[in-house]
């Protein structure tokens, strides 16, 4: 999971997270809680999740509030705000 820090710019900006795929990771959380992630493609999001094709490439399959099925965990999260 990816926590996107609200006090950068980078943050309000653009996300870049570097995940090489020598490391095995096939699905990628990112949870944004301030919603100060990037505006496009319809966000800032709550939540996304992205998963690697079969070309290596990381494709956004979800993005809103939740819930979100994980088929590496074969379970689905979801975002709880607590006061």
């Amino acid at each position: 999971m990816v926590r996107i820090p609200p006090t950068t710019q980078l943050a309000r900006d653009r996300i870049e997270v570097g995940v090489d795929e020598s490391s095995g990771t096939r699905e990628l959380w990112v949870f944004d809680p301030l919603l100060v992630g990037p505006a496009a493609h319809g966000g800032p999001m709550t939540l996304q999740v992205w998963r690697r094709d079969t070309s290596g490439t990381f494709r956004r399959v979800y993005a809103g509030e939740g819930p979100a099925r994980s088929e590496e965990l074969g379970a689905w999260g979801r975002v709880v705000f607590r006061s």
